[in-house]
């Protein structure tokens, strides 16, 4: 009994324990639920501002083809100053010294077409450049949005299912340490109502000795009586022998 009765009380505390670490335990799976939520909604914010950054980011290339259709403009405009400075030579050299100070003019002007030709090569080079790392910018860019939004976001999906399945596991210990909890306070009520019970039987097997032992006396004390009636009889049963034989000796005539 003694023995049952604490197992049922250590059984009672451990269920007190899950209870609590369970309720800990919700708590914290709540709160994971509710971070990874929030990062969620902070990925998807940083989703959207690098999207529209990367859009504007691709719409300032433009610019760049832009100045690539003006450097092409340029290079046909200064070849077109490089055949005319040409033609202008020949005729100065055709004019002979009348034209000498025209072939002067014409030289200058093929210099700086060709300075002109120069100067669009760079930019071309530059453009180029220019268009490279943009490309690249856009590529990484992409990849990153790309991981953000397939990556990123369907492992905090993944944490937040996962949260959400530590809340129902927390939930589910919380209600059968409540149930083994009832069940523990269910067996120490019994337990309770059990040594009730043989305490009472207890007491009424006290009474019944008791009463046994005043039977006993009883019946012991009728005995002696008895045995004390038994032993005045048989005197009255002698004392009326010898009456008999006293009254026996007179004769009546």
């Amino acid at each position: 009994m003694q023995e049952i009765s604490s197992a049922t009380a250590n059984l009672l505390d451990k269920a007190q324990n899950v209870k609590v670490f369970s309720t800990e335990m919700k708590k914290r799976a709540v709160r994971m639920k509710d971070e990874v939520a929030q990062s969620i909604n902070s990925s998807q914010e940083i989703y959207a501002q690098r999207q529209e950054e990367i859009s504007r980011a691709i719409e300032a290339s433009k610019s760049v083809e832009e100045i690539q259709i003006i450097a092409e403009t340029i290079r046909e405009m200064t070849d077109q100053t490089s055949l005319l400075a040409l033609n202008a030579a020949i005729e100065a050299s055709r004019a002979g010294e009348q034209g000498r100070g025209f072939a002067v003019v014409a030289n200058e002007v093929k210099k700086l077409a060709e300075q002109c030709s120069s100067a669009i090569s760079n930019i071309d080079s530059v453009v180029n450049r220019i268009r490279v790392v943009f490309n690249q910018l856009s590529s990484s860019s992409q990849k990153v949005l790309d991981y953000i939004s397939t990556g990123v976001t369907s492992q905090f999906e993944l944490l937040l299912q996962t949260g959400a399945e530590y809340e129902r596991d927390a939930e589910s210990i919380s209600n059968l340490s409540i149930e083994v909890d009832g069940c523990a306070n269910s067996v120490t009520h019994y337990m309770k109502d059990i040594g009730n019970v043989i305490e009472a039987v207890a007491q009424m097997s006290l009474q019944t000795l008791n009463s046994a032992e005043q039977i006993s006396t009883n019946l012991s004390a009728i005995t002696l009586t008895m045995e004390e009636t038994n032993g005045s009889m048989e005197r009255q049963n002698d004392l009326s022998v010898q009456l008999k034989k006293s009254v026996g000796q007179f004769t009546f005539s």
